[in-house]
């Protein structure tokens, strides 16, 4: 597939489509500081590539570089702002830093804004419920989600959280599991694995003895 994307930067106006798709592989492959390098070029082509800002929002979100995946996620929204997934996503890099209040009103736009959007507004639903600790209804609303997205990354990270506020380590640990299974660079993922406590030994099966 990056071959092909290679021939397609040759073509005519076709580099900054090559740029973006050649950062998505890049990523895909776990290989953040190409995907860095590809989205980046795709925006010194045009600045206005809302995609592209939106990606390095992710990007920095997966580092744990919080304040610079709001600005790009802000980015993404200004060029797109009535797009649902850019706003979710301001509104969890607000909550990831600190800004909670600024998060939840982001949030409300969407519920208030987007309800045709089932997706977003139910993510939207569950990242509100859970800056408000109400950890059993965000539960109840993000396993909707998952049964009908189970590619959707964010709403297993969100339910890694949601369990965790309601101490179910088990089920904690089974969506943050499918959530690394699905990206294996999103950092907060092993951080909140590592806060969980440890699963139990299997007892050991009893020994065989054989008739004297």
């Amino acid at each position: 597939a990056d071959e092909v994307f290679v021939q397609l930067g040759k073509q005519p106006d076709g580099q900054t489509w090559a740029s973006y798709y050649r950062g998505v592989l890049a990523y895909l492959r776990s290989d953040l500081d190409a995907a860095e390098k590809f989205w980046s070029d795709v925006l010194a082509r045009d600045t206005n590539f809302a995609p592209a800002h939106h990606n390095l929002g992710a990007l920095y979100l997966a580092k744990g570089n919080n304040t610079r995946a709001l600005a790009s996620f802000r980015e993404a929204l200004d060029e797109k702002p009535d797009k649902p997934l850019y706003r979710f996503h301001v509104a969890w890099a607000l909550e990831r830093t600190d800004q909670v209040p600024a998060a939840q009103q982001m949030l409300r736009k969407i519920m208030d804004e987007n309800p045709d959007d089932q997706m977003n507004w139910l993510l939207a639903r569950g990242l509100d419920r859970i800056t408000k600790k109400q950890y059993d209804t965000a539960v109840e609303v993000l396993k909707t989600v998952a049964e009908q997205h189970p590619d959707n990354l964010d709403v297993w990270i969100l339910l890694g959280r949601a369990y965790s506020g309601l101490n179910k380590p088990e089920e904690a640990r089974e969506a943050l599991t499918k959530a690394k299974e699905l990206d294996q660079a999103f950092q907060e993922i092993d951080i909140l694995l590592s806060k969980l406590p440890k699963p139990p030994e299997p007892e050991a099966a009893p020994s065989l003895e054989a008739n004297p």
